[in-house]
C-alpha cells in the first residue's frame, strides 16, 4: 500500500460555505496580513460562524474535525482583542 501525503488540500466538507473573507470581519490591517502570510485565504466553516461571535465578546464552543483550522478561529479574535488593548493603551 502507498501512503501519499497530501499538503494544502482540503476536502469538500472543511471548504468555506458562506463566500466570507477575514476582510467581511474588519481586522486590523497587521493581523490580516499576518493570516494571508501564513497562508489562509478564506475562512473556513468553523471560523466562519465562530469568529463574529467572538470578535463581539460572545463565548464559543466549537467542534469540527481536525484540519479545519480550529486553533486559528480561537486565535484570530484573541489577537484583534489584544492589539485593541495595546492601541488603548498607547493612548493613556
Amino acid at each position: 500500500m502507498e501512503l501519499q501525503i497530501l499538503e494544502g488540500l482540503q476536502r469538500k466538507d472543511v471548504t468555506a460555505t458562506k463566500g466570507n473573507e477575514f476582510e467581511d470581519y474588519f481586522l486590523k490591517c497587521d493581523l490580516l496580513m499576518g493570516i494571508y502570510e501564513k497562508g489562509f485565504e478564506r475562512p473556513s466553516p468553523v471560523q466562519e460562524e465562530s469568529i463574529p461571535i467572538s470578535l463581539i465578546g460572545s463565548d464559543i464552543l466549537a467542534r469540527a474535525k481536525n484540519g479545519t483550522e480550529k486553533t486559528a478561529t480561537f486565535c484570530i479574535p484573541t489577537l484583534e482583542k489584544m492589539i485593541k488593548i495595546k492601541m488603548l493603551f498607547k493612548v493613556l
